[in-house]
């Protein structure tokens, strides 16, 4: 599911309680175990065998998407 899913259908989920849950974040700090991702390596083509011919990718939590998509957000209103 992608992020931007969320945001878009956000008034038939439950925004109020992520809107809790940020909150909770901005005061309290954010979690650790939502800021750890992991690293797969994708195959872009040509040999197999060589390292430069993978690039990786970091797959985290969904919330900390959404957390980020709205701080950027706000932060890119507030500065402009």
């Amino acid at each position: 599911m992608k992020a931007e899913f969320i945001l878009d259908v956000g008034k038939l989920l439950h925004m109020p309680l992520l809107t809790v849950a940020f909150n909770y974040f901005l005061e309290e700090g954010f979690p650790e175990t939502l800021s750890t991702g992991v690293v797969h390596a994708l195959f872009k083509g040509g040999d197999a065998s060589k390292f430069d011919n993978y690039r990786g990718i970091t797959v985290g939590p969904i919330v900390a998407k959404l957390f980020a998509m709205i701080l950027d957000k706000r932060l890119s209103e507030w500065g402009e």
